[in-house]
């Protein structure tokens, strides 16, 4: 989520310690960015940033290669304590990833860069 994002009014006052969630987005934006400033190939983590929740957080590693896994983790707003994640290698579920890999590509059109 933006830290300047509309939604975190909404939210601040609906999550549990949400009076603290830009201050939280904020810091976890600070980690991200040092974590990718010592990474040999920047490339290698690209940081994103919505408008609202989404609905999925989704994590490819060697997507362009035999070894691609996906996680991924349904966000329940209406019960946060309940998160269904699912994990799998390309080659054990290939319509699982394949069918998470078009809902990965969908939440990049609608991101937006973040630049450390």
């Amino acid at each position: 989520l933006d830290g300047d994002s509309k939604e975190i009014e909404k939210y601040s006052q609906t999550l549990e310690n949400g009076k603290y969630l830009k201050q939280h987005i904020n810091s976890t934006l600070e980690v991200l960015c040092e974590i990718k400033k010592e990474l040999k190939d920047k490339d290698n983590l690209t940081i994103k940033t919505f408008d609202a929740f989404q609905k999925y957080g989704i994590i490819i590693i060697d997507k362009d290669t035999g070894n691609a896994l996906v996680k991924v983790e349904e966000y329940n707003f209406a019960n946060p304590d309940t998160r269904r994640n699912k994990i799998t290698y390309k080659a054990d579920n290939p319509d699982f990833y394949d069918s998470s890999l078009t809902i990965y590509n969908e939440l990049l059109e609608n991101s937006k860069d973040y630049t450390c």
